[in-house]
């Protein structure tokens, strides 16, 4: 995993897809906490925030070097664990929400877009959202998206591979940024320990950034406004943003190659 200086609580695990499939496999495992302090912490934030909603979420057990790490112990010397593998569990979205004043240990597992177009000449761009006050976290700042919870699928689906994931993320784009994802690559897995977040990152095409930019908006109430900034100029954005622009974001930011540094 790899953390960037002046970036605390993230870490990016980098995907190389040569290196192995990339998939989530869903365990059954039950959960057991005081539900009474869960139910009165939720109580207080459904209070100050009538827009959440209790519905089901993918939880993080272990990331992809947590699973290949026990497989290697439990397997032969000449197994080879599935290097991009995530275990996951169903769970409640305020087991997620309740943090930190009820330590659950949930981590939500999500997707994150990081959506490319090229102008005429060539020139990279990419969608950047500024979030809504109202979001559970990182209430009004920059971010690469959209990015969501994995939606949870029937309980007969126990894995999901990469191209499942993606088709997740290209609905997820649609309903928050109005526009369609033509290809995506999973790049890496970004870790967040402040929002307790796993989110799986995809680069996605888009289309021509004229075309895109005649159809992205803010879709929905999750972002206030949306905006293209060609890839070049991310640095200086960076620099003179930095408090205004979600950690997990600045740090893809150099996991993509568009700041350099450590």
């Amino acid at each position: 995993m790899i953390a960037y200086r002046g970036i605390p609580q993230i870490e990016i695990i980098p995907i190389r897809l040569g290196d192995g499939p990339l998939r989530v496999v869903i365990t059954k495992d039950a959960r057991e906490l005081n539900s009474s302090a869960v139910d009165a912490a939720w109580a207080k934030l459904l209070a100050d925030n009538p827009r959440y909603f209790d519905g089901p979420i993918l939880s993080v057990l272990q990331l992809p070097h947590e699973v290949a790490r026990e497989a290697a112990i439990a397997l032969s010397a000449k197994a080879e664990p599935l290097f991009y593998e995530i275990l996951a569990r169903q769970d409640r979205f305020a087991m997620l929400a309740v943090q930190p004043q009820v330590q659950t240990g949930v981590r939500i597992l999500s997707v994150t877009g990081v959506l490319v177009a090229k102008d005429a000449v060539g020139r990279e761009w990419v969608l950047m959202g500024k979030r809504a006050g109202a979001t559970r976290v990182y209430g009004g700042m920059w971010e690469l998206g959209p990015s969501g919870g994995l939606a949870v699928p029937p309980a007969s689906i126990t894995s999901m591979d990469h191209d499942t994931i993606l088709a997740h993320l290209a609905d997820e784009v649609l309903e928050e940024s109005a526009l369609h994802v033509r290809a995506g690559q999973a790049v890496a897995i970004a870790r967040d320990h402040k929002a307790m977040s796993d989110d799986v990152v995809f680069v996605c095409d888009v289309g021509t950034l004229e075309e895109a930019s005649a159809q992205a908006h803010a879709a929905n109430w999750e972002y206030e406004q949306v905006r293209w900034f060609a890839t070049d100029s991310i640095e200086p954005f960076d620099t003179a943003n930095e408090e205004r622009i979600i950690p997990p974001t600045r740090a893809l930011f150099r996991a993509l190659g568009w700041i350099g540094g450590a």
